[in-house]
């Protein structure tokens, strides 16, 4: 998971986890105690490290991050492997939806962007079980009341959060 570390990836990574996946997560090492406590089996020092042309391959990529072109993650795809794009900015949204498809085809993968769906029961039956059982824990990072949110946005937006930010009335 690239991007592992912020308010989407500890969730990610715990649901992988609960899915019986071996989960690596990528970010900087101020959030590498954070993975580890979602479950991640191993960690990525994306300051020293790029995953990309590290020779490791994945046979899927959640890319929360949104950072790398999707020709610089299929590199670390491995064959038949999935790419799953969360897009945080259009470009990267239209090149991936775009790209992606004829990459994947070119090179036996799958590679898209992440698409919403509306909420069905047995999924929100699913998350229930992993929330009763402890497998699937919320992260908060702060809490900030609405007086604040505009601060609560910012710490957000600046990257430092390590998982939700949450605003209370």
């Amino acid at each position: 998971m690239n991007g592992a570390g912020g308010c989407v990836g500890p969730f990610a990574v715990q649901l992988a986890k609960a899915s019986g996946a071996h989960v690596t997560g990528v970010d900087h090492p101020g959030k590498h105690a954070l993975l580890r406590a979602a479950g991640a089996d191993d960690v990525v020092d994306h300051t020293r490290e790029d995953v990309t042309r590290s020779g490791r391959t994945f046979d899927v990529v959640l890319d929360i991050a949104d950072t790398r072109s999707v020709l610089a993650m299929r590199r670390c795809l491995a064959p038949g492997g999935r790419y799953v794009l969360v897009a945080r900015r259009i470009g990267s949204f239209v090149e991936t939806a775009l790209l992606g498809p004829v990459v994947g085809r070119a090179t036996g993968t799958r590679m898209g962007t992440f698409a919403w769906r509306s909420n069905d029961r047995r999924d929100l039956d699913e998350l229930g079980e992993l929330l009763v059982s402890g497998a699937l824990r919320p992260v908060v990072d702060s809490t900030w009341p609405l007086a604040r949110a505009a601060d609560a946005v910012r710490h957000l937006a600046s990257g430092r959060a390590r998982g939700k930010v949450v605003v209370t009335p």
